[in-house]
């Protein structure tokens, strides 16, 4: 299950998470009693709306630490409950993976690898703390680059999952997450994250 799993450990200061967008705002900072809390799943990217019925949008530039890959994701969510309760989500992700090494039982080869995927999300809050996992779909498509005794691309679909924790406060905000894809092809993609972030 953990087979070329990549481990990637943040420390940020002053500064937005490897998941996040430069700018990203902190989401505690609009001390309005009329907006709902901030669902378990969200905190760290970019707040791009926050709806009038408690639905938040927020957006993500991804760049993973090995430079493979690039792209984005985009979730909305809402929390029904101020404190504590549960929490309804989804996610979109788009990645564009470049000069991917990849080794099979009888050839190495280099390729480029584009997925799409989306997965539902439900976390639970309580107070400060929250929990979340994820479950959904992915599409894929290589381009073989090097080292394929045939050019053609390949696709396929495979399924995402992915569980996480945040604990959020108006100073900082830490956050821990999981995600397996479960196809050969993708298992660069395949991460563990850890942030601290200090808003300002």
């Amino acid at each position: 299950m953990l087979a070329g799993l990549l481990a990637a450990l943040t420390l940020v200061a002053f500064s937005a998470p490897v998941l996040a967008s430069e700018d990203a705002a902190d989401p505690l900072a609009d001390n309005d009693a009329a907006h709902s809390a901030t669902p378990a799943f969200s905190g760290m990217g970019q707040e791009i709306v926050r709806l009038d019925s408690g639905v938040l949008v927020q957006g993500d530039k991804v760049h993973t630490p090995d430079g493979y890959t690039s792209g984005f994701r985009l979730t909305a969510g809402m929390a029904p409950q101020q404190e504590s309760g549960w929490d309804l989500g989804a996610e979109l992700r788009y990645r564009q993976s470049d000069d991917v090494p990849m080794s099979s039982s009888d050839s190495q080869h280099v390729q480029d690898v584009t997925s799409l995927g989306g997965s539902l999300v439900a976390g639970f809050r309580v107070g400060h703390f929250g929990v979340y996992g994820k479950t959904g779909m992915a599409q894929w498509v290589s381009d073989p680059v090097t080292g394929r005794n045939t050019f053609d691309s390949t696709s396929g679909s495979t399924r995402v999952q992915g569980l996480g924790a945040r604990w959020m406060t108006r100073s900082w905000i830490g956050q821990v997450e999981f995600e397996e894809v479960n196809d050969p092809e993708l298992e660069h993609l395949n991460m563990i994250t850890a942030s601290f972030h200090l808003p300002f």
